[in-house]
């Protein structure tokens, strides 16, 4: 824990060279942009290249079944949007929290977000976060803060758009690693002791209300 406080404290004063590929990032752009803003014809084009560029980092676009999926997650959890558009009234501006408390574009608990810092970023994870552009984080590993004080702070961090998208890249990335994409989708809505539970109970996965909703959003954008 002390390396990674110190890796934490050093890592945002150095400077990274970007390595991902331009042509990459121009390989999935248009489609991400295209479906993003059928949706949310208010999506903006830099937006879509710091997402893009999230999955092109964590390899989210293996395959264009799994990316499709993924778009489908963005549209149910916030409609491509990270602060309300000019579309709904009194809210512009605003940012998109779920009844439930999840923040932004990925719709990402504060709770959820911290547990992630801490159980699941090893150091060289960290120095993605740092490489991908996401502000300090290092209050999360300041053992002087109490926990409700840290989640309040994580709250705040995943208020920033990039920072939001780049925790969800890593998230799916970590599920896909585990599993396939439905099983990994439904882990990110439920976790994944509510997975084990839905499918110990003999529930198909195509049938679960994330994997449903996902589908319809895509049908939207057909």
């Amino acid at each position: 824990m002390k390396n990674l406080i110190m890796v934490l404290f050093l890592i945002p004063n150095l400077i990274y060279c970007n390595s991902i590929n331009e042509k990459d990032l121009a390989k999935d752009f248009d489609y991400i942009y295209k479906s993003f803003k059928k949706y949310n014809p208010e999506i903006d084009s830099l937006t879509v290249k710091n997402f893009t560029k999230v999955v092109n980092h964590y390899n989210l676009n293996k395959n264009r079944v799994d990316l499709e999926y993924l778009l489908g997650q963005i549209l149910l959890e916030s409609g491509a949007k990270h602060t309300y558009t000019n579309r709904y009234k009194g809210k512009f501006g605003k940012l998109v929290i779920s009844n439930t408390g999840a923040i932004g574009f990925s719709q990402i608990l504060g709770s959820t977000g911290l547990d992630c810092m801490v159980r699941l970023l090893k150091i060289d994870d960290v120095n993605e976060f740092y490489k991908l552009g996401t502000t300090d984080f290092k209050f999360a590993y300041d053992e002087t803060l109490t926990k409700s004080c840290k989640i309040k702070l994580t709250k705040k961090w995943l208020s920033n758009k990039d920072n939001n998208i780049i925790m969800w890249g890593f998230i799916m990335k970590y599920n896909l690693s585990k599993r396939k994409i439905l099983k990994a989708l439904v882990g990110y809505n439920i976790g994944m002791g509510g997975l084990r539970k839905y499918l110990r109970d003999g529930n198909e996965l195509s049938e679960h209300h994330y994997i449903v909703g996902i589908r319809r959003r895509l049908n939207d954008i057909k």
